[in-house]
């Protein structure tokens, strides 16, 4: 904490407007249109695509979890989605590596007021008795007032961290190829690994997210700051950030290296 903290100061030292030219990241109307855009098309499917229920584990207040089981199908309609619309020209995945800052931006803005507004009601309209103060208001903002919330029949954890945080994820990271690919007329063999892996990693998470109901995060991990900005912004910001970094440093890895590589990663990915 003591070396960041160290870093902020000296950044702002060299640049004493640094808060205000970030800030004015968070008014791009462009980058508010596409977090917005996806943001509706995730509850949208969330609320329309068919599942079988899933009854989690029971909670120690008598709460059961109930899910509709369409994490798979809604993984797949983002990508079938994505596919055309590169190819037919509807969207243009060049501008998510564009407005890389702009997008986080604004996404840190909608995580501060959203875990506010879970902060208030969690304490004061809860969806369970799972639910309530610890103790402090920057401890109950940081770790959240309830459990399982519930907001107009979308719950909050899954649209936070499956259906926006992880489907992000993984469209940003098939962006960053495109848009290699736009710059220099092809995508380079690391490239390809790299966005190949985590595609298998989170196709994986998809099809056993019935399973990562009944873990931690969920059974857990209250909706609060810790959780909710960590899957609304951390996992956008750092989890994109190899393949961002990429875009404009492609590596030709030799076919065989390309290829043991991706065989360990699969096989890694396959015994987590």
């Amino acid at each position: 904490r003591r070396v960041h903290g160290m870093a902020l100061l000296g950044a702002l030292r060299a640049d004493p407007l640094l808060p205000v030219a970030l800030a004015s990241r968070a008014t791009n109307p462009v980058a508010w249109k596409l977090i917005g855009g996806f943001m509706c098309a995730q509850l949208l499917l969330m609320r329309l695509v068919p599942g079988p229920t899933f009854r989690a584990t029971v909670t120690s207040s008598g709460h059961v979890p109930t899910y509709r089981d369409n994490g798979f199908r809604i993984y797949c309609i983002n990508m079938v989605s994505f596919v055309l619309g590169t190819l037919s020209g509807l969207i243009d995945p060049g501008q998510v590596y564009d407005l890389f800052g702009d997008l986080l931006a604004c996404m840190n803005v909608v995580a501060l007021l959203f875990c506010a507004v879970l902060h208030v009601k969690g304490l004061y309209w809860p969806s369970t008795s799972d639910s309530g103060s610890s103790g402090g208001i920057v401890l109950d903002y940081y770790w959240g007032t309830e459990l399982y919330p519930n907001i107009l029949g979308w719950d909050v954890k899954v649209l936070t961290n499956c259906r926006f945080g992880l489907m992000y994820w993984q469209l940003s990271v098939l962006c960053h190829a495109v848009r290699q690919a736009q710059l220099f007329g092809g995508v380079s063999s690391s490239m390809l690994v790299a966005a190949a892996l985590q595609t298998v990693y989170l196709a994986k998470f998809y099809w056993w997210e019935t399973g990562y109901f009944c873990s931690m995060d969920i059974q857990h991990d209250r909706a609060g700051f810790y959780i909710c900005f960590g899957c609304l912004v951390w996992v956008p910001a750092v989890y994109t950030s190899p393949t961002y970094f990429m875009v404009t440093h492609p590596v030709a890895l030799h076919p065989a290296v390309a290829a043991a590589l991706f065989a360990a990663g699969v096989l890694a990915i396959f015994v987590n």
